[in-house]
């Protein structure tokens, strides 16, 4: 399987580079597609980084580049390439306004919960630490408030029987 999925990904990008030799072409939309849908994002973004290299003013790649963002679970960076896509293309006329939303819903759900996509328990925390100091405090103050035995306050022993 390992020799399968470097086999792939060598194909992914060999079909990239084969064609998109111009820089005026479109970005390879379906190669970064297809890696995507493979579970290939670090190929996917190998490619959509070589068209910004080649277009870096391609909203399309953009666009793309904030998608997979989002797949990988880094929500500011998809926000701020979707951001720039927008800025290059308003309206975004290459992508459907259901996939637009798509994106901007993932994105907004992966910055509110960033980590309950990568597996990692969130919310609220208990402050045990906290907790612990503020026991440990009250202790000590109901200590200092109970009145201590009546030989302790006055200062002098009890009788010694015996000697």
């Amino acid at each position: 399987m390992h020799r399968h999925l470097s086999f792939s990904s060598v194909l992914a990008l060999a079909l990239c580079l084969a064609t998109h030799a111009s820089a005026d072409s479109d970005p390879p939309v379906s190669q970064v597609a297809e890696a995507r849908k493979s579970g290939n994002l670090e190929i996917a973004q190998q490619l959509v980084a070589q068209v910004l290299r080649e277009q870096p003013r391609s909203a399309r790649a953009h666009y793309m580049n904030a998608e997979l963002y989002a797949a990988e679970g880094n929500p500011a960076m998809g926000q701020r390439e979707l951001d720039t896509a927008y800025d290059l293309e308003p309206g975004l006329p290459f992508a459907t306004a259901e996939s637009v939303r798509a994106l901007q819903g993932k994105l907004a759900r992966e910055a509110y919960m960033p980590a309950a996509s990568s597996g990692v328990r969130s919310g609220p925390r208990f402050p045990w630490g906290l907790l612990v100091v503020g026991v440990v405090v009250a202790l000590a103050t109901v200590l200092r408030l109970i009145p201590a035995p009546k030989e302790q306050r006055s200062g002098r022993l009890p009788p010694h029987s015996g000697d």
